[in-house]
C-alpha cells in the first residue's frame, strides 16, 4: 500500500497530534475521574464522567489499536458515545437541582433512554461484523441505515434536551451559585456542543 503521506509530518504536524490525541483527551479522562474521586456519591459526577469519557474514545478510534484490542476499542467508542447522550440528558435534569418537570413527570425522560440502550449492542455486532465477519451479518446489513438514522435522532434530541433544560433552569433556578454554574455549563455546551448539534 502507498503511504498516506509522502513526506514526513512537520513539527507543528506533530505538535497538533500530541495535543488532540494524546493531551486533549487525557485530560477530559483525568478531569471526569478527579470529580468521580471527590464527589463519588453524587450522581452528577458520574454524569459527568460519561460526558468527559467520550473525547477519548471518539478520538481514540480503533485503527490506533489493532489486533486483539480491537474489539474492546470498537465497544467502547460505541458504548461511551450512548453513555455521553445518556449522561447528557440526566445531567441537565438533576445539576445543580432537578428540573421541576422531571419531578412532575419522571417517566418522561425514560422515553429518550431506554430507546437507546439496545442500539449499543446492536452498533457493536454490526460494526464487529463489518470487520471481521462479513458473511455472519450479511442478512442484517440492511439494518445499517436504519440503525444509524435512529442514533443521529436520539443524539439530536440529547443534545436539544441538555441544552434546553440547561438554559431554562439558568432563568428559573432562583440560588446566585447555582446561577452561576449552570451559566459555565451553558456556555460551554453552547460552544462545544451547538456546532455538533448544527451538522
Amino acid at each position: 500500500l502507498s503511504p498516506r503521506r509522502k513526506v514526513p509530518p512537520t513539527l507543528s504536524g506533530w505538535l497538533l497530534n500530541v495535543v488532540l490525541i494524546l493531551l486533549f483527551p487525557a485530560f477530559c479522562l483525568l478531569l471526569g475521574y478527579w470529580v468521580v474521586l471527590a464527589r463519588p456519591f453524587d450522581w452528577n459526577a458520574w454524569f459527568l464522567l460519561g460526558i468527559m469519557n467520550v473525547v477519548p474514545a471518539f478520538i481514540g478510534r480503533s485503527g490506533y489499536f489493532p489486533g486483539f484490542l480491537t474489539p474492546f476499542t470498537i465497544f467502547w467508542q460505541i458504548f461511551a458515545e450512548q453513555w455521553m447522550l445518556i449522561s447528557l440528558i440526566l445531567f441537565s435534569i438533576y445539576f445543580p437541582v432537578r428540573s421541576r418537570l422531571d419531578a412532575r413527570y419522571p417517566w418522561i425522560k425514560w422515553l429518550i433512554i431506554i430507546p437507546q440502550i439496545p442500539l449499543v449492542p446492536c452498533n457493536f455486532a454490526l460494526e464487529y461484523g463489518l470487520l471481521y465477519h462479513i458473511h455472519f451479518i450479511q442478512p442484517y446489513l440492511s439494518w445499517i441505515d436504519p440503525l444509524e438514522l435512529a442514533g443521529n435522532v436520539f443524539a439530536a434530541l440529547s443534545v436539544c434536551i441538555f441544552i434546553g433544560a440547561i438554559i431554562r433552569k439558568l432563568f428559573t433556578v432562583p440560588e446566585p451559585d447555582a446561577r452561576r454554574r449552570l451559566g459555565v455549563v451553558a456556555a460551554g455546551s453552547l460552544l462545544g456542543l451547538g456546532p455538533v448539534l448544527v451538522l
